[in-house]
This record gives C-alpha cells, sequence and structure tokens, in this order.
C-alpha cells in the first residue's frame, strides 16, 4: 500500500513533502498522482489525534521488529517513545474495522509493556477517518 510506504519514511509532518517529492524523483510515485497523494496526507493527518503523533517531541520508530520468544517477528507500523511512555500505532487503510486489528495492537501492547513502558495503542484506520482505541 502506498500509504503504508510513505508513512514508514515519515518522522515528523514536516517531513511529508520532502518524502512525497523523494519517491516521485525514485519513480515510486508518478508525477500525475502526487496532487491526489498530497490530499491524501492532508486528509490523513487531519484525522482526530493523528497530527500528533507527527510531532517532533517523541522518539519515533516506524517498521521497527520485535522478537518475540515464541511466535518470531512482528513490526508495528509506528512506535512512539517519550521516556517510559509508549504510544503503538498501527495504520489500517481498508474499508473494514475488523477484531483482528485489535487483537494485533494488544500483543504488540503486552510486548511493549514487558520492556517496562506503560503503553497505549490506536488504531488508525485512514480510509475511515477515524483512531479507534486500544485496551
Amino acid at each position: 500500500n502506498l500509504m503504508h510506504s510513505i508513512l514508514q519514511r515519515i518522522y515528523t509532518k514536516s517531513d511529508t513533502e520532502k518524502i512525497l517529492t523523494d519517491m516521485t524523483l525514485n519513480g515510486l510515485i508518478a508525477q500525475d498522482e502526487l496532487p491526489s497523494i498530497r490530499q491524501k496526507m492532508e486528509d490523513f493527518f487531519s484525522i482526530s489525534g493523528v497530527a500528533e503523533w507527527f510531532e517532533p517531541k517523541y522518539k519515533v520508530l516506524n517498521e521497527t521488529d520485535i522478537i518475540m520468544a515464541d511466535k518470531g517477528i512482528c513490526r508495528p507500523d509506528r512506535i512512539l517513545l517519550d521516556g517510559k511512555n509508549a504510544i503503538v500505532i498501527d495504520y489500517k487503510f481498508g474499508e473494514k474495522e475488523l477484531d483482528k486489528y485489535k487483537r494485533q495492537v494488544s500483543e504488540y501492547m503486552r510486548l511493549i509493556a514487558e520492556m517496562g513502558y506503560s503503553v497505549k495503542g490506536y488504531i488508525c484506520y485512514g480510509s475511515l477517518k477515524k483512531v479507534v482505541a486500544v485496551e
């Protein structure tokens, strides 16, 4: 998914234009698609709560592997660290909310909590323009 590919490269919102330009120059985004993609990114950042995740106050881990003792590796889309607080975010761009996504983020949260962090988790449904907190 193109949106996932863009978001894995962005650390702060101000990185967006540079990333879009780089991806266009490297042939990952067609020049004629650029206005539409810019609009999708603006729509994404306008979802309630999302812009805060792209502020420079956080240490950002995009698509970082977590090794699980019993199941191999998992890779949350975005982890934000602020001292001993962590926020786990998973992006979904389909048209449905599914319980399996909550289970997935809950597992990420459990693993990060085991590392000593106080954890919050969210699923960001980009197409639905909605953020769901995961308990």
